[in-house]
């Protein structure tokens, strides 16, 4: 037999869950709200007479959602979350997961997002870092050489993306 305790729990359980499905679901229809617009066509919207079908009640055309980022700096962004944002952070503030103990090495992660850095590296060295690793260029040893798993386009891309967090007042890889 079932004790009371558990079916009180069972039932806590079950009303918790539905209760977060319902302000899943509010929280999609109002998101989805926000992000399409009312179109309404031509016409007359009063109530048609009982013989005709009711009119539609509106046709909603959801907004053109247009990327900051060229087709290079997409791809580059998503080789960047997946593998330089562990230790650079995904907004290249060097805050990723790694950094606090590169740090306690002596050897912090390059800041993406400073300007004023970013500007005094050309493209062919921020490339050459990403091919052939930090030591081979006089940076942290630890920056690994990714020149084997990247190809030219790709490493190409990373760097758009890589200009993109260092202009100021951008947040795009965020």
């Amino acid at each position: 037999m079932v004790s009371r305790k558990r079916i009180l729990i069972l039932g806590g359980v079950f009303l918790f869950s539905a209760l977060m499905m319902l302000v899943s679901n509010h929280q999609v229809l109002s998101a989805v709200e926000d992000e399409e617009q009312l179109a309404t066509g031509p016409g007359d919207l009063s109530p048609a007479p009982a013989d005709e079908h009711p009119p539609a009640k509106a046709l909603l055309l959801p907004r053109k959602r247009v990327s900051p980022l060229t087709r290079e700096a997409r791809k580059g962004k998503a080789l960047y979350e997946y593998y330089c944002a562990l230790c650079h952070g995904l907004s290249g503030d060097a805050d990723g997961f790694n950094a606090y103990g590169l740090r306690t090495l002596g050897t912090p992660p390059a800041k993406h997002s400073d300007p004023s850095y970013m500007l005094t590296l050309s493209d062919t060295y921020i490339g050459d870092v990403i091919r052939v690793g930090g030591r081979e260029n006089g940076r942290s040893p630890l920056m690994p050489p990714w020149g084997g798993v990247l190809n030219d386009d790709e490493i190409t891309d990373l760097i758009s993306f890589l200009r993109t967090l260092a202009q100021p007042g951008s947040k795009v890889g965020s």
